[in-house]
């Protein structure tokens, strides 16, 4: 009995370590064609920047870290999810960091771009500067110098924040939303 027992334990572990390394296989086979289809999209999307585009590109990537705050302040809400003061089990999330600063205060391009978008939402103006495949976005602001089609260099003030003195600064590579505080210094 003792014997049929420990031949069904290797018999058993033998199987877990079989099915163990198929799946590992399984995860590696996975792996290499998500690479390889990444790899394609890049390719594709590199295709369709212009060199101009590409160089602006490989600069701001360069920059991370080193870019400077859009706005004099503080910042009082951080990227990512949140719990909610005073509600339990109510989660927000923040596309963006939202900076304190002096209400009608100075808000400044992070970086050289071509504006590539002004508008309103939600009574609030926002403006959107694109550097390559990067966009910053400045919103919340109570004005805006800027306009559509613009170039901007590194620190040009491109309008002032509200009333609220608080501006939402949101980047983005392509469509994937990223942590500011990891690229400003």
């Amino acid at each position: 009995q003792e014997k049929a027992r420990a031949d069904q334990a290797a018999r058993e572990a033998e199987a877990t370590r079989v099915a163990a390394e198929r799946k590992a296989a399984a995860d590696r086979e996975r792996a290499a064609r998500e690479a390889a289809a990444a790899r394609a999209s890049a390719s594709e999307s590199n295709d369709m920047l212009s060199s101009a585009d590409r160089a602006i590109t490989g600069s701001f990537a360069n920059n991370r870290g080193r870019l400077p705050m859009p706005l004099s302040g503080r910042i009082v809400s951080h990227f990512g999810q949140y719990n909610v003061a005073g509600m339990s089990n109510i989660r927000l999330n923040n596309d963006g960091i939202n900076i304190k600063g002096a209400p009608g205060s100075a808000v400044r391009s992070v970086f050289m771009g071509e504006v590539s978008g002004v508008f309103m939402a939600g009574g609030m103006s926002v403006v959107m500067v694109r550097h390559g495949i990067y966009i910053s976005v400045y919103a919340n602001l109570g004005s805006v110098s800027v306009g559509k089609g613009q170039k901007v260099g590194t620190g040009q003030t491109i309008g002032t924040v509200g009333r609220s003195g608080i501006l939402q600064f949101q980047l983005r590579k392509e469509t994937a939303k990223l942590n500011p505080e990891q690229w400003l210094r």
